[in-house]
Parts: structure tokens; C-alpha cells; sequence
């Protein structure tokens, strides 16, 4: 009977080497791009929690420039879309919205190394340009862009707003369309009508062809606001917290922008609530580049693994971590508990508290990890038995009389 034998793969020496040079700076690099992504991140979180606590104990005191306003803003000016003949008195912002029926290219990589162009047709508010597609047959053609107009004087109170906060003020409203103010059949060659409050233009909104226009108009009107932000005279803008003004170590990554202070939301809100949500948004906004982050070291301890499955040969008694290290859910496990520990290592002056929650809570995850390699490792509780023959009938005994 012949036997069969398998080799391993990559289980020469000059293979094991070459493996462990290739994924070593793979490694090496993922572990540097997380660090330095989530330095930045940190950096940037921990200036901008600082500016808001700073932001929290000048507004209430006297003389200080950083103030909080609630009140109405508003506008005498009178917006205009000239296109549509449209006029609304009063408003903040008016915003026309276009979306037009054109094809869309899509390019497929065939079996044979070649490509193949399908084209179909979509509702777009983004022009595709026609002219860069591989068939010169499909042709989009955009007569009307979309455009936002702004009041030029918006006020609060005795206030005037800097374009920033202006900016903020984004919540719109359907301006719905009851009648055909332009008293036109058509415009750009199409038919003008008027479908579900908005303008169309084409000649069927249930059948649409391309070139067919969908016009919406949003606006905002004057309403209540709170803002909280650095007067200078009449004027409300951003107000500057410096580094050198919160006692802070020097972060070469630091953006200049998380020490504004310029808070704007609806209706009337106090100046701590305020500050809370800014809080939680902070928070919020950073969550994306931990989360990437993870990931980054995850294939930065998943390439050191694949370096130890090759050192196995020279280092025996590494056997047990490579063994243990084959295990993905054991590698999440790792990359969590380090992401935490990092994040503590930025935040342990400013929140000593908060990172030794981060520390306590990477702790848990290795301990996870540990039970978890414990129980894989243990032994059944019964062990099963095995060949039983079944019962044999034993005769009575017969009994002495």
C-alpha cells in the first residue's frame, strides 16, 4: 500500500524567510498608520473637550467676550430665483434643487480581459458628463443647476451673523408650487408643469425621457435660534481658544479649528445644554477614526502572526502563542484591548478617571480572551465510552433445596 505524504506550504527555510521580510514592514507600517491615526484623533477630541470646558467657565463671567444669545433670527431681504420667477420675502436661504433623467455608464471587466459598457437610466441631482463616455451615442444634456441663494444681512437680536454661523442655519422646508408663476407652456424646450408641489419639466412625470427636469425649492424662514459665540461690537463669530490657554502638552497634529467656539441650535436652548451636545458631537465625530483605527491594527497583528507562524521552526517554544494566534476572534480580542490602552495613553492626564475605565475595560477583553482559550482547551466532562459489548443473560443459579 503506498502512502501518501503532503507538504506544507511555504515550509522551506528560504520561504519561511522571505515570508517574515515581506510581512514584517507590512506590519510594521499598519501598526504606525493606526498610531498615527489615532493620535491625531485624540489630540484634536482632547483640545476640543478642553476648549468647551474652558467655553463653559468664561461664558458666565462678566466682561468675558464669549456670549449666549437665544432669539429670532432674521431678515428683511427678499430672495429671488429669476429662472423660475420665484420671490419669498423674508427668507434666510432659498435652495433650488435639480434633478435630471440621464444615463449612467457602468463599466464591467469581461472574462476575456476586455470590458463591456452598459448605460441606464436614473433621477441624478450630479451631472454625469456625457462627454466621457466610451459611446459617444449617450448623450446627457443639463440645461439648469441647482443653486442655494443667501439673505445678505441676517440679524439676531441687535446681532448681525458671521458667514460661518449662517452656514449652521440649515434647516429647510418644502416650498411647494400651487401655480405656474412664469405663465409658460414650456421652458429649455420642454413642457412646464407642475407635479406634487414641485416643477417638471417634460412631457410625462410617468414616463420620464432623458433631459426630463425635476425642480424642487426649499427654503428657510426666520425662526427662533441659540448661539453661543464671540461678540466683537455688533458682530457674532467664532471665538479662538488657544492651545497655550488650556494648559495643554503640545500636540504637533492638533487642527486649530477644535478650539472654536461657535455653537449654534434650534429653538431655545440653554448655554450648559449646549455644551453638552457639543460634547456628545464631539465624541460622535471622532468614533470613525477609532473604529478605523481597529481595523488598521487588526492587519497589523494579523501580518505579526503570519511572521510567528514562520518562526516556529526556529523558535519551538513559541508554539503555543502561534497556535493561539490562528484564532481570529483572539486577534479582534487583542486589537480592541490595545486600541483601548492607546486611547488611555492619550487621555490619562486630561480624564485619569476615563482612561483607567479604557485600561480596565482592555483588561476585561484579555481576561475574555483568556477564558476563552481555557475553555477550548479543557476536557470534556464525561468522557464517552467506547466498544460496550451488549449484556449477556446469565442463567439462575439453581437453589439447594
Amino acid at each position: 500500500m503506498s502512502k501518501s505524504s503532503s507538504k506544507k506550504f511555504c515550509d522551506s527555510w528560504f520561504c519561511r524567510i522571505t515570508v517574515i521580510f515581506v510581512t514584517l514592514p507590512i506590519s510594521f507600517f499598519a501598526f504606525t498608520l493606526f498610531y498615527t491615526l489615532l493620535s491625531c484623533n485624540e489630540e484634536n477630541a482632547i483640545y476640543r473637550a478642553k476648549a468647551l470646558e474652558k467655553a463653559e467657565n468664561i461664558i458666565f463671567d462678566k466682561g468675558s467676550q464669549l456670549i449666549h444669545v437665544i432669539g429670532y433670527v432674521f431678515t428683511n431681504d427678499t430672495l429671488e430665483d429669476k429662472t423660475f420667477n420665484i420671490s419669498v420675502p423674508s427668507a434666510i436661504k432659498l435652495r433650488r434643487i435639480v434633478e435630471m433623467y440621464q444615463w449612467k455608464e457602468i463599466i464591467h471587466e469581461t472574462d476575456d480581459s476586455g470590458y463591456e459598457y452598459i448605460y441606464k437610466k436614473l433621477w441624478s441631482k450630479h451631472y454625469l458628463n456625457s462627454s466621457r463616455f466610451n459611446k459617444k451615442s449617450y448623450h446627457n444634456p443639463m440645461p439648469l443647476r441647482g443653486k442655494t441663494l443667501v439673505a445678505e444681512k441676517i440679524t439676531l437680536g441687535e446681532f448681525t451673523l458671521s458667514p460661518s454661523l449662517i452656514a449652521k442655519i440649515n434647516r429647510y422646508e418644502h416650498l411647494k408650487i400651487t401655480e405656474n408663476t412664469l405663465m409658460l407652456s414650456k421652458l429649455y424646450n420642454r413642457k412646464l408643469q407642475i407635479n406634487q408641489g414641485d416643477y417638471y419639466l417634460g412631457n410625462d412625470p410617468n414616463n420620464p425621457q432623458i433631459g426630463d427636469l425635476r425642480v424642487k425649492f426649499e427654503v428657510i424662514y426666520s425662526q427662533d435660534i441659540s448661539v453661543i459665540a464671540r461678540q466683537i461690537g455688533s458682530q457674532l463669530s467664532a471665538h479662538q481658544t488657544k492651545q497655550a490657554d488650556l494648559s495643554l502638552p503640545y500636540f504637533d497634529k492638533m487642527n486649530e479649528k477644535a478650539g472654536y467656539i461657535e455653537l449654534l441650535e434650534y429653538g431655545v436652548v440653554d448655554a450648559k445644554r449646549m455644551l453638552i451636545n457639543a460634547k456628545i458631537e464631539n465624541f460622535i465625530n471622532k468614533s470613525p477614526a477609532r473604529i478605523g483605527g481597529f481595523f488598521i491594527l487588526f492587519i497589523s497583528i494579523y501580518m505579526l502572526s503570519i511572521v510567528l507562524s514562520r518562526l516556529e521552526i526556529f523558535l519551538p517554544f513559541i508554539s503555543r502563542l502561534v497556535e493561539w494566534s490562528r484564532n481570529w476572534i483572539s486577534l479582534a480580542f487583542v486589537a480592541i484591548a490595545v486600541s483601548f490602552v492607546t486611547i488611555a495613553f492619550f487621555w490619562l492626564d486630561y480624564k485619569p478617571i476615563l482612561a483607567m475605565i479604557l485600561i480596565a475595560t482592555a483588561i476585561g477583553f484579555l481576561g475574555l480572551l483568556k477564558l476563552t482559550y481555557q475553555l477550548q482547551e479543557a476536557p470534556p466532562l464525561l468522557e464517552p465510552v467506547l466498544n460496550l459489548n451488549p449484556e449477556k443473560m446469565i442463567p439462575h443459579k439453581k437453589e439447594n433445596r
